[in-house]
């Protein structure tokens, strides 16, 4: 493989004459609406109902007073988990990771209630997110396409939190999705970059959110994988953002990816996805177990492999594993999201989606 940089080639328009000029544009405009519509039929949900409410536990969390004399803190913690019952059980262990008795974890929660870092993040969360009613919006539309695609799912509880950087987003079953504001608060937010490097703050913005909370479902949707091979890893990454994508159709790559709009585009160039998938099938990576072989691959990371131009971002096998899938269901339509999801072998999906990279 050569080492010069891969990048789209284009007449430059300063040599053309005004007749030409216009042509090019003309052209130009068409090209570029034609790339930007769908490659799927969005299905119409405006006639789904959805009843939904974030429920602001940290906001009822931090009115627990420990200095309160006259109603027990133990008490106040307990009307608390009555208001928040399969939360509460989560919580508990996203500020405390011990299995811990009820008397400590009523402990913990004080000392979290009352540490002042604490205290500053959360009224950074209040200030940002005072207003939520696009969020909601935002959330109520994917449910409604959540449940199109899939009707047996309820619709979970969603709980807003914060737990100091412990986890972003999170389902427990299909009865609740948590949402962390800490993880959210965007580019101006002086996060630790020895915990949350530049490539990484990127997502952790509003914009994200949602793409966030749904990736969470996509994942309980679509279920763990069994191998542990690179065309494993790829299929089943490439099931979660297909569902993903089903359940925010609007929602632009970059913002499925988790990439930049230029990593997006170096992607999109064919030369870029044929080399990839050339490189990973010439150095014997499809069937690879060696994690250390590929974790650039499928996993977050500020470039892709080292063999690949430094333009390349992490998590290109992911992308080809969409590609794969998409591909598959075009070739049969009949199938339904369900049977694509519990298909176990990705061979079967790899070999039925006739899969090349564009030319």
């Amino acid at each position: 493989m050569s080492n010069h940089i891969v990048s789209s080639q284009f007449i430059p328009v300063n040599v053309l004459s005004p007749a030409k000029k216009y042509i090019f544009w003309v052209f130009f405009l068409v090209l570029s609406l034609w790339q930007c519509q769908p490659d799927k039929n969005i299905p119409d949900v405006s006639d789904i109902n959805i009843d939904l409410k974030i429920r602001r536990f940290e906001q009822d969390l931090f009115q627990l007073d420990p200095a309160n004399l006259e109603l027990p803190f133990a008490q106040q913690v307990e009307i608390l988990r009555q208001k928040y019952p399969n939360f509460f059980v989560v919580f508990k262990h996203l500020i405390d990771d011990t299995n811990q008795a009820d008397s400590l974890a009523v402990e913990n929660i004080a000392a979290f209630i009352r540490h002042p870092s604490v205290r500053k993040l959360y009224d950074t969360t209040q200030i940002i997110y005072n207003n939520i009613s696009d969020v909601e919006s935002d959330l109520k539309k994917a449910f409604q396409y959540c449940k199109y695609y899939f009707p047996e799912r309820p619709v979970p509880e969603i709980v807003s939190y914060i737990s100091e950087y412990s986890v972003g987003t999170f389902t427990y079953g299909d009865s609740l999705l948590g949402i962390g504001w800490d993880f959210f608060l965007g580019e101006n937010f002086p996060y630790h970059y020895d915990m949350f490097p530049a490539f990484l703050q990127r997502s952790m913005n509003r914009q994200h959110l949602v793409a966030k909370a749904m990736e969470a479902v996509a994942f309980d949707l679509v279920g763990e994988m069994t191998g542990n091979r690179l065309i494993d890893y790829m299929i089943n990454n490439g099931k979660m953002l297909y569902v993903k994508s089903l359940l925010l159709p609007m929602a632009a790559d970059s913002v499925l990816m988790e990439w930049r709009a230029k990593d997006v585009a170096w992607m999109k160039n064919s030369l870029n996805e044929r080399e990839l998938w050339s490189q990973i099938l010439k150095r014997n990576l499809l069937y690879s177990t060696r994690r250390t072989e590929f974790d650039k691959l499928i996993g977050a990371s500020p470039m892709g492999a080292t063999w690949m131009p430094p333009e390349s971002p992490g998590k290109t096998a992911n992308w080809i594993g969409w590609q794969i899938v998409k591909a598959y269901m075009k070739q049969h339509p009949e199938m339904s999201v369900q049977q694509l999801i519990a298909i176990d072998d990705p061979q079967i999906i790899l070999d039925g989606s006739s899969y090349r990279p564009p030319k």
